[in-house]
């Protein structure tokens, strides 16, 4: 599946202004440096590669995911954890980001949806396996799973009525989408 070029050309054009929401959020300088390298590049060195990846969103998802990505730190794999917040970054840190962790235990913001960011983080990184826990969709990100023959799991997901109509109103988008899960 191919993201549509419409999804792609709309995330190019709304770039400023998600870099401006960052630059406002930041709370100094070193934050907004760190946030903006990992959503737009160049991505800091992998601690490990081939690390089970879970994208959490915040501080709800980290914790739903806590003692899956603890299982899987006690059996001695690798982990990577991607928040879009920084309120769920700094919980994942805090619970994962010690002994005897450290040295499996990796923590970066999810870089922005955009194919060309989203590829050179799949080169980066090389997860064996993505793991997207609720329902945080992303097109570019679960496309190139499928084209690094990642598999792409979702964990504990659910679908309101309300979502489930919004992303119906975009078939072409969706369906290519939930095709690439697992």
């Amino acid at each position: 599946m191919a993201t549509p070029f419409w999804y792609n050309a709309a995330l190019t054009l709304l770039k400023p202004i998600y870099q401006s929401r960052i630059r406002k959020r930041a709370e100094h300088p070193e934050q907004l440096q760190q946030e903006l390298l990992e959503r737009f590049g160049p991505f800091q060195p992998a601690k490990n590669l081939h690390a089970i990846w879970f994208h959490v969103v915040s501080v709800g998802e980290t914790n739903a995911a806590q003692p899956l990505i603890e299982y899987y730190l006690k059996a001695g794999h690798p982990v990577l954890v991607t928040n879009t917040t920084k309120t769920g970054q700094a919980r994942a840190k805090s619970l994962f980001l010690k002994a005897p962790y450290l040295d499996l235990f990796q923590a970066v913001y999810l870089p922005a949806d955009q194919v060309h960011l989203i590829r050179e983080f799949y080169q980066k990184y090389q997860p064996k396996l993505l793991a997207l826990v609720e329902t945080e969709l992303w097109p570019n990100l679960i496309d190139q799973a499928q084209h690094f023959q990642v598999p792409c799991l979702l964990i504990n997901a659910r679908l309101s009525e309300k979502s489930a109509k919004g992303y119906a109103k975009v078939k072409g988008l969706t369906r290519g989408m939930l095709q690439g899960l697992q």
